[in-house]
């Protein structure tokens, strides 16, 4: 056995482009459907334990979809933003704490999520170092974007401004950050958070001015220049504009106590009518992934073909090999060796790519797992989904 394993390496290794182009093919042929299968049960596996955490979600009427994976993600934006109006109503029916999110600004590139406390309780956010926000301006990263910035506690951070070519629109704010959450490995991980009040002056509802090179004093209606940052000897001159009910709000999430409440506010947003919709995340999840699914059985069908392919071309690539070896086994039979030798030392060679291919395929597999789930995570929730969802 050893000196039939010594001449299958020596035959090998005589013809390495052979070798590794069989080997190569062999390991794709293996590591795209079990990368695939692996990689979306992963992402069920994520998804649906989010959605199961997320209680029900009140927005604007619209696509559930967009909805459901804003108030979950934070990546897409909800069909419409509601008002503070809403959040009194939903207080006023008594069924749920509510907990409203206005997400619609970044900094470097980064979701800015306004919140209230109560959200890092309800998703049991703790934090690594700092404090929560204490005042207006004041943001709290989440792991993943405080490694990623190289940030911590009592650095500041730059909005990113909506529409970067309008010189006279509203300036970026730069936040003082006050804490950084430690890691969940969750959506929370990559976005910052902020109070309500702060996300609104980032938007414009709230500024403070300063007074001109002149002099004027803020506030005499010649001081136009606001602030781009907020301190404590400035803190006083913020203000809002308007009513707190017209106040915007990208979602609500309704934390009810239990299954039956939490059934009975539903009823609520029945009325097609009606403004706002309610939500359960884990039932669009739920069709959601039926159309991943469907995506799946394609790549399933797709690394069928391949494997096919690939093993015709095995086969024929030892066919071939067999003929142009022809005298080589000849030679072999002539100095003693049987027939049954010659067959297992072509078998010896066919096992030794077999076993490379399963090397360099758990290879692909290893380092699909850890750079690729992300990418295909982005790719489903993004890209692919909401094509399958709108068709």
């Amino acid at each position: 056995m050893r000196g039939l394993l010594l001449l299958a390496r020596r035959s090998l290794a005589y013809h390495p482009g052979r070798s590794v182009v069989i080997a190569c093919c062999l390991a794709l042929a293996i590591a795209l459907p079990v990368s695939v299968r692996l990689m979306v049960a992963r992402f069920q596996a994520q998804v649906t334990s989010r959605a199961e955490q997320t209680p029900l979600v009140i927005g604007a009427r619209g696509s559930r979809f967009d909805l459901a994976l804003h108030a979950m993600y934070f990546h897409s934006q909800p069909p419409a933003s509601i008002t503070m109006e809403e959040l009194a109503q939903l207080d006023e029916i008594g069924l749920a704490e509510s907990i409203p999110l206005y997400v619609a600004h970044q900094a470097q590139q980064r979701q800015v999520v306004g919140t209230r406390r109560a959200y890092f309780s309800f998703r049991q956010l703790r934090l690594a170092t700092g404090h929560h926000w204490q005042q207006l301006g004041d943001c709290v990263l989440g792991a993943t974007v405080a490694r990623q910035l190289n940030l911590k506690t009592g650095d500041r951070l730059l909005t990113d401004p909506k529409d970067p070519f309008n010189v006279v629109g509203i300036p970026p704010l730069k936040m003082q950050i006050s804490g950084v959450l430690e890691e969940k490995n969750s959506a929370d991980d990559k976005v910052i958070f902020v109070s309500l009040e702060t996300a609104w002056v980032i938007e414009g509802i709230g500024h403070g001015h300063q007074a001109d090179s002149e002099g004027a004093p803020a506030g005499s209606g010649e001081a136009v220049m606001p602030f781009t940052e907020i301190t404590e000897s400035n803190l006083e001159l913020f203000h809002f504009h308007g009513s707190p009910a017209t106040f915007p709000l990208t979602a609500i999430l309704a934390v009810a106590a239990d299954e039956r409440q939490s059934t009975l506010l539903e009823a609520n947003y029945l009325d097609p009518q009606s403004r706002a919709q309610a939500l359960l995340p884990s039932n669009v999840v739920a069709e959601l992934m039926t159309m991943v699914f469907r995506v799946q059985r394609f790549f399933d069908l797709l690394a069928l073909v391949l494997m096919v392919v690939t093993f015709v071309l095995v086969f024929l690539v030892v066919m071939l090999s067999l003929r142009l070896r022809a005298r080589e086994m000849t030679t072999m039979v002539k100095i003693g060796c049987s027939r049954y030798t010659v067959f297992w030392l072509q078998a010896m060679e066919l096992v030794i790519l077999f076993v490379a291919g399963l090397a360099v395929a758990a290879l692909l597999i290893g380092v699909g797992l850890v750079v690729l789930p992300q990418a295909f995570e982005q790719w489903i929730v993004a890209g692919l989904l909401p094509v399958l969802y709108l068709g």
